[in-house]
């Protein structure tokens, strides 16, 4: 059984729609309850290694993926570490976040950004000839799939969107 991502963001709205801001979804605590709860397991307080907004920083540009939270998590700490603080702060995860749209980039293709546009304007998958596309963006994790209240639906991760 593959447990789906759980959403941090509501389903976006399609068509040109597409690039409006997405609204928070229920899946952003639960991805900082994770990271809460790993900070407690090792007898860290959260609120002292992490400020509360960098958190939700850091968990909504997961794309409700927990390895991606946690890989971010730790660019975080590691930068931390070596600009002598001792908390995360907004500024912080903002340079994870960089650091990993930085990575990001160079792979995604014309082909790759064409192809998420279009999923994102119909809201759905196109298959057909872009099926081998929309499944290299998806095992990518460039393309995000999610299940909420019955419905399946697609977004583009959140650190791919300004790429677009």
């Amino acid at each position: 059984l593959i447990l789906p991502n759980p959403p941090v963001t509501k389903c976006p709205p399609t068509g040109n729609d597409w690039q409006l801001e997405r609204e928070i979804a229920a899946g952003l605590e639960i991805m900082r309850k994770v990271v809460r709860k790993r900070l407690v397991a090792r007898d860290l307080d959260a609120d002292k290694v992490i400020m509360s907004e960098a958190l939700t920083l850091l968990a909504r540009m997961s794309g409700g993926v927990m390895r991606e939270l946690i890989r971010s998590f730790r660019d975080a700490a590691t930068f931390t570490q070596l600009l002598d603080r001792m908390q995360i702060d907004q500024e912080i995860a903002q340079k994870a976040i960089h650091r990993r749209r930085q990575e990001l980039g160079p792979r995604l293709t014309l082909t790759h950004r064409d192809a998420l546009k279009l999923i994102l304007r119909q809201g759905m998958l196109s298959g057909g000839q872009q099926e081998a596309t929309e499944d290299e963006l998806l095992r990518n994790l460039h393309l995000l799939s999610y299940q909420d209240t019955g419905n399946a639906w697609f977004d583009a991760h959140p650190n791919v969107l300004p790429l677009l």
